[in-house]
């Protein structure tokens, strides 16, 4: 095996020769470099000279060889211009694609340690660099990330989508500009204001034709005012999330106000007396309870002992021995209110003539005079309450599962169901009316029919339904965007994933970083990412089935 010549070390940079490789006393790997050019140009009149004026060491920090740290000691030189004309009398070698001028770190070095800044963030990439080699502080890794100039803002920006983002949830929001047709974020904004919006927009060289964006009127007036030719495009999602909110106050509203029919039930025999039963068997558990331990107290007694010895050894208090030894054996108690008799007649009447609201029967008799107390009322009352005759009702539909019933296709529905749709909507005019127009719309909507839109908007205008009369107005006041929403493609969803992407990141730092360092961290991976898709995509060739995207 021949050792590796030191000139074969670095063979990428023909202007720097390696001379020594050593470890030094604190187990770094030193390269000992010189340059290996007779003459370097000049970099302002690019005059070749040789002429040295002085040398200096460079100290260069690089990727880190079997866990040690590895630096450069590379021997720069400094040349006098030949030109006499030239108004840079001296200047310093560089070495372009090694290092940078004025870096402390190779340009190798320099790349990793943004792109660990930028995936991992300040503390996660301290600790990982630590494991590999690289002893540098998060401030080290964050300050590299900011010193980035930004990834390219592309030119071609035809289908722009916006959507604002939550900096602190409730408090502070930003802004999201995203390039729709390409998938890749294009900047953040600092606040959801119309002004700077519409700023952002004016300063662009090429202003998209297509812009997409949900229901809020701050951007819609901030694209009019930016970006007035461009072509706004609702979300659908919006659209049909707003719509079923407007079904679903409408129906609870209705089920409120005319509730359908319920189909009764009498209850079956086991159902009506699983709870008398229960406590039937909760009364004779604690009767039989009471005889033994009366039993215990007088044998005890018969014994000789003591009432104060026969409550410790019984564990009850020396008053219960004295009860249970004046009394006979205990038996079940049949409890009467003599108070409560005098109006026993009243509350039967008022009870069989269908009032059994136990407050409004005790402030009634309380009136008449009644002077005892609402337990004993109420205990009168459960008896009869147990005595009468039970229904098990069918669980009442919640609003939810109206709500879709209502928008789903009619062969989707079972007809048990189609047939309580049909019984409710043809009881009630106005619940005929809300259920109408809900169907049409949904049809229109997924048919896409904007010819149908229009006249769905005048005949909920005119309508009966709140709801959806509200609902309808705040589709006129942006009819344009909805109208494109339904001839167009394009929606904002990609942009709201993309927040979603952002919220990840901007969580990772635990909330603490400027925007300027979240807007670079949030570019570059969103570029990485869409760049590993596309390489990936074109190395799987024709085995990857490509979407076509159109713009309508």
């Amino acid at each position: 095996m021949t050792a590796l010549p030191y000139i074969d070390i670095l063979p990428s940079f023909d202007a720097v020769r390696v001379v020594n490789i050593r470890v030094t006393t604190d187990n770094h790997i030193l390269i000992v470099c010189e340059p290996a050019r007779p003459n370097v140009a000049c970099p302002k009149c690019a005059c070749l000279s040789q002429k040295i004026h002085s040398k200096r060491l460079r100290t260069l920090h690089d990727l880190p060889c079997f866990g040690r740290p590895v630096e450069l000691l590379l021997s720069c030189r400094c040349f006098r211009c030949e030109n006499p004309g030239c108004e840079c009398k001296y200047f310093t070698e560089q070495f372009p694609g090694l290092s940078v001028r004025y870096g402390r770190r190779t340009c190798r070095a320099q790349e990793c340690l943004v792109a660990m800044g930028v995936e991992c963030g300040g503390e996660a990439a301290e600790r990982l660099g630590s494991i590999i080699g690289l002893f540098w502080s998060a401030d080290s890794f964050l300050r590299a990330v900011r010193r980035q100039p930004g990834p390219e803002i592309p030119t071609d920006l035809t289908v722009l989508g916006v959507d604002d983002w939550a900096m602190r949830k409730g408090q502070r929001y930003g802004t999201l500009c995203y390039d729709v047709k390409n998938h890749l974020p294009v900047a953040l904004l600092p606040d959801r204001e119309a002004p700077t919006l519409t700023k952002w927009l004016t300063e662009r060289p090429n202003l998209p034709a297509i812009v997409t964006r949900d229901g809020s009127q701050t951007y819609r007036s901030a694209i009019d005012q930016g970006d007035p030719d461009a072509m706004q495009v609702a979300d659908r999602f919006h659209i049909k999330h707003n719509f079923l909110g407007a079904v679903d106050d409408c129906v609870k509203r209705l089920l409120h106000k005319h509730p359908p029919e319920m189909n009764l039930k009498p209850a079956t025999d086991s159902e009506i007396g699983s709870s008398t039963n229960d406590n039937d068997e909760v009364m004779s558990n604690t009767l039989a309870r009471r005889k033994a331990l009366w039993e215990h107290v007088h044998r005890l007694s018969t014994q000789g002992m003591t009432r104060r010895a026969i409550a410790i050894k019984l564990g009850i208090s020396r008053s219960t021995v004295t009860k249970y030894l004046q009394s006979g054996i205990p038996v079940e108690q049949k409890w009467s209110h003599r108070k409560l008799d005098p109006f026993l007649t009243y509350l039967k009447s008022r009870w069989e003539s269908g009032c059994h609201n136990a407050k409004q029967l005790f402030e009634e008799i309380q009136a008449l005079g009644f002077t005892g107390k609402y337990s004993q009322m109420a205990a009168q009352l459960s008896t009869w309450r147990e005595s009468a005759p039970k229904v098990k009702s069918v669980q009442s539909t919640p609003v939810r599962e109206w709500v879709k019933r209502w928008v789903r296709k009619d062969d989707k529905l079972e007809p048990e169901t189609q047939g309580e749709i049909t019984r409710w909507v043809d009881s009630e005019p106005s619940v005929k009316e809300a259920y109408e127009l809900t169907r049409e719309f949904e049809h229109l909507f997924d048919t896409r029919d904007i010819n149908r839109l229009k006249i769905w908007l005048s005949k909920a205008d005119e309508s009966n339904v709140p709801e959806l009369r509200s609902f309808a107005h705040g589709l006129q006041r942006d009819e344009k965007a909805v109208t494109a929403a339904l001839m167009e493609n394009w929606s904002n969803g990609p942009v709201e994933a993309a927040v979603n992407s952002l919220k990840t990141v901007k969580r990772q730092m635990f909330g603490r970083g400027k925007l300027d360092l979240l807007e670079k961290r949030y570019l570059y991976l969103a570029v990485r990412r869409n760049a590993e898709e596309r390489r990936t995509q074109s190395t799987q060739g024709s085995h990857v089935p490509q979407v076509p995207v159109s713009s309508g």
